[in-house]
Formats: structure tokens, C-alpha cells, sequence
């Protein structure tokens, strides 16, 4: 008898190593109130987890996912309500076709575990437990799962890059030194590091996270403040082209007085956008270089964007074009914008390596005809280029809303309005504090990629526009961004 009660604690122990990580057991039972913890099946992966907890005298119990990432998912188990030593299977109900079961195992005799630790350490007033470092950790990682259940899920949404686990991935930067002290805090909260990059020019280091959907982001924050890490954090954005609709107005670019006047001294120029079509009559004559900071499974972006965007700063001109407002400048092009669900978008680590490269090739000014969130991760990448002198150049936005869109609402940014012949304001335009100056922007004339004319109109020309005489300021000896505003 008691060599077949062993035995069948043996079978239970096998099962349940089987679906959980060593480290999560303790016992070969669960307890009330305990997280199971088992690995992702591939069917779940597209599918959002329609859970219940079933026991062998018919009893069910649903249960949601604490979290879920591509390679496990968490259950936590109830606290109240299981019957003591039965066994119990989950099961996950998809829309179509039979259960699947996702994990089984047996409840302990014991009764539940306490809901609460006495001593919780991710709140940053009551420390952990000098005595016992080991159980002060499981004690803080049980806190936060336990504080994780009571909030929904964090999904991705369009503005977000999203991470494996549709939570939105969020990005990390610091010094090389404070990211390697950062990345023991992120082990020790069970946080996926998705990817490692580092910014040498900007003297950073930069890594993405998927915070599962359920860890917040303000536990993060506290928890790198408790071991006095300066890091910066904040979500994986996603800006788009600050390109408008066309508006019935006049081409104007080509009556601004001195466009055909070549640049002397040359000025590098820097363009984050897309491709440019380099073949297109307009940029024959033009000195581009090109670098791509998109990830091997990205599709690049159109050239169309870009393309009108170099012609307007410093495009040769052709018959029916007009040339740029700073033909002669050399442009350096970093293509950061890929395809994506039929749009065209760039991620704020695309853009981070782009300013990095730009540094890198000593490009004093840059043009950034993009839109989207405020965002702090992306701020102290703009904070370190403005104090390396770097003139950055940003669109105001085509929301028609009273808040300018990111970058061109950083005060180290200049932010560029729209608008027509008339002077008379971009009807799209976002507006309010932090407008630097405007530009035409209203029906402007580019070229095309079949070699023709288009009129366009958007805050991204207007800042082509004046990025374009900026140029001219800079090429006659004006410098930085505190000269160029005077």
C-alpha cells in the first residue's frame, strides 16, 4: 500500500515537472491561491485563452490567464473554493472545435495560502526582508502576480510596437553601465528582454521589453528608483509620415527667391523618413548616402514620401519640378520608416539608431517629417544629439488638433507649421505652444516616382521647407539651434 502511494505521488511529481519549471515547485501539489506556471502550446498563440479549471467530480471553475507570454502562460489559481486533494485539469475552450487541455495536477491538503505577504517588496515604503533575501524575492515576484490579477491586461494598440505577448513592448535606455544594473532588476521581476541594441554615438544602451501586459510600468520605474538605476523607460511608439490631404492652392516652392543659388560650403543634411528614389530625375545630380536601420524582416516604406522630401531641400530641379530651397546640400538618408498593415511607419528604435547614425556621420541637421506620441524613451535620445549640437528639425503634425505630435513638441526641437500662398495656416495643421515658425506647406510641388509633378500638402513638406533654409542659415555661418532660432 505504501509502495503504491509512492508510486502515484511519483506519476504526480513527473506531471507536474512536466508542465511547470523546476523552480516553481515545491511540492507535488498546488495550493489555493498559487501560480501555475506552464508552457505555451502553439495553438494558443493566436488564440486569447478561454480558461476553466476542471476536477474529476465535474465541477469547473473559470479561471483567467495572470499572464502570457510566446514561450509560457500563468494561471493563478483560486484562493478560495477547490476542493483539498483532487486532481484537476485546465482546459482552454476555443471558439471552434474541442477543449484543449493546457495543464494538469492535484490540489494539496492544505488549506489556501494567505492572499496577502506581510511584507510586500515592490512597494517602495516597505522594504524587503534583510533576513531572508531568497524568500523576500518569491515573496515580491507573488506580490506583483497577485497585484498583476486585479488589473486588465495592457494590449498593444496602433501606436504601439507590439510585443509576443500583445501587451505593447516598451524600450528601456541608459548608459552601457546603468542598462547591465537595469537588466538584474528585469531578471529578478521575471521581465522578457526582447532585444539589445547599443547607440555608441549617443553613448546608450537600449533594450526592448514585454512587461507581459500585466506588469506595470510604474512598479518598473519604482523598483529601478529602489536600486538608484537612471535609466529611462516608456513605450515602443510607432510615428507615422506628417503628410495632409492636397489642398486647392497655388505651388509656391519655387518663388522663394534664391532656390537655385547652390550651397558653398556644402551642409550634410540628414533625412529620417524612407527610401528616396535616387534614380528619380529631381536627385540625379544630388549627393545622397543612404543607410537603411530597419530590422532584416522589414519591408521598407514607399519612396514617394522621402522622395518629395529630399527633392524639396535640395532637389536639382527639372522642367516641370523646381529645384530645392538648398540644392548643393549633401543628404544623408536614414530609412527608417517599413511597411506595415499597409502603412508606412517607423519604430522609435528605428528612429533612435537613425539619429545615432546620423551623429556618427557628423550631420549637424536633420529632418524629421514623422508624427506620433509624446514619449520619454525617445526624449532622452533627442536630449543627448541637441547637447552634441546636433539641429533637429520636426513636423507640427496633421491632426488639426491644439497639441503638437512628437518630436516637434520637445522644446530641443524645431517645430514647423503649415502654410498656403496666402499665409494662411494649414487648415490640418495641429497647433498651440512649441510652434517655432511656419512654412509652406499648402500644395507644394514634388516629384513623382514615375518622374512627374504632384502638389502635396502637410506639415512634413513645410519642415522639408524649412529645413531646406536652415541649411542656407547654416551654410553662411549660422550655428546651432539657439543661432538658427535667432
Amino acid at each position: 500500500m505504501k509502495a503504491s502511494r509512492r508510486s502515484r505521488l511519483g506519476f504526480f511529481i513527473a506531471v507536474l515537472m512536466a508542465v511547470l519549471p523546476v523552480s516553481a515547485w515545491a511540492a507535488a501539489c498546488i495550493k489555493p491561491g498559487e501560480i501555475l506556471d506552464v508552457p505555451m502550446r502553439g495553438y494558443l498563440r493566436d488564440e486569447e485563452p478561454n480558461l476553466t479549471l476542471d476536477f474529476q467530480g465535474g465541477d469547473s471553475i473559470p479561471v483567467a490567464p495572470l499572464s502570457m507570454t510566446a514561450s509560457r502562460l500563468r494561471i493563478l489559481m483560486p484562493a478560495q473554493g477547490l476542493p483539498p486533494d483532487a486532481n484537476f485539469k485546465i482546459r482552454h475552450h476555443p471558439d471552434r472545435g474541442p477543449a484543449k487541455v493546457v495543464a494538469n495536477g492535484k490540489t494539496c491538503t492544505e488549506g489556501p495560502v494567505d492572499p496577502i505577504d506581510p511584507v510586500d517588496p515592490i512597494d517602495p515604503v516597505d522594504p524587503v526582508d534583510p533576513v531572508d533575501p531568497d524568500t523576500s524575492a518569491r515573496s515580491g515576484q507573488k506580490a506583483l502576480e497577485r497585484r498583476a490579477a486585479r488589473l486588465p491586461f495592457e494590449r498593444a494598440t496602433a501606436s504601439d510596437v507590439a510585443a509576443p505577448s500583445g501587451a505593447p513592448e516598451y524600450l528601456i535606455v541608459g548608459s552601457p553601465h546603468e542598462i547591465a544594473r537595469a537588466e538584474a532588476v528585469l531578471l529578478r521581476m521575471d521581465i522578457a528582454v526582447l532585444r539589445r541594441n547599443t547607440l555608441d554615438r549617443l553613448g546608450l544602451a537600449m533594450m526592448a521589453l514585454d512587461l507581459g501586459g500585466v506588469v506595470r510600468p510604474a512598479q518598473l520605474h519604482s523598483a529601478l528608483a529602489r536600486d538608484g538605476i537612471k535609466a529611462v523607460l516608456d513605450r515602443h511608439s510607432v510615428y507615422r509620415a506628417a503628410e495632409g490631404a492636397m489642398q486647392p492652392a497655388q505651388a509656391i516652392v519655387g518663388q522663394l527667391g534664391d532656390a537655385g543659388c547652390r550651397l558653398s560650403p556644402v551642409v550634410r543634411v540628414g533625412i529620417i523618413d524612407g527610401p528616396i528614389d535616387t534614380g528619380n530625375p529631381s536627385l540625379v545630380d544630388v549627393a545622397i548616402r543612404t543607410t537603411s536601420v530597419l530590422d532584416d524582416r522589414e519591408k521598407q516604406g514607399s519612396t514617394d514620401h522621402a522622395t518629395g522630401i529630399a527633392a524639396l531641400i535640395a532637389g536639382a530641379g527639372t522642367e516641370s519640378a523646381p529645384s530645392g530651397i538648398a540644392s548643393g546640400a549633401q543628404i544623408f538618408s536614414a530609412v527608417a520608416f517599413a511597411r506595415n498593415g499597409g502603412k508606412d511607419v517607423a519604430r522609435l528604435e528605428n528612429i533612435a539608431e537613425a539619429i545615432d547614425w546620423l551623429m556618427a556621420s557628423r550631420v549637424g541637421l536633420v529632418n524629421m517629417s514623422l508624427a506620433g506620441p509624446k514619449n520619454a524613451t525617445l526624449a532622452e535620445v533627442v536630449r543627448i544629439a541637441d547637447a552634441n549640437g546636433m539641429v533637429m528639425v520636426a513636423a507640427a503634425g496633421n491632426n488639426g488638433r491644439p497639441e503638437l505630435s512628437y518630436p516637434a513638441s520637445d522644446p530641443r526641437v524645431i517645430a514647423i507649421t503649415a502654410v498656403d500662398v496666402a499665409s494662411r495656416v494649414y487648415r490640418k495643421a495641429n497647433y498651440g505652444d512649441g510652434i517655432g515658425f511656419a512654412a509652406p506647406g499648402v500644395d507644394v510641388t514634388v516629384p513623382t516616382n514615375s518622374g512627374g509633378i504632384a502638389h502635396r500638402s502637410g506639415t512634413s513638406y513645410a519642415s522639408a521647407v524649412a529645413t531646406a533654409v536652415i541649411a542656407r542659415l547654416m551654410s553662411q555661418g549660422v550655428q546651432g539651434r539657439a543661432g538658427v532660432e535667432a
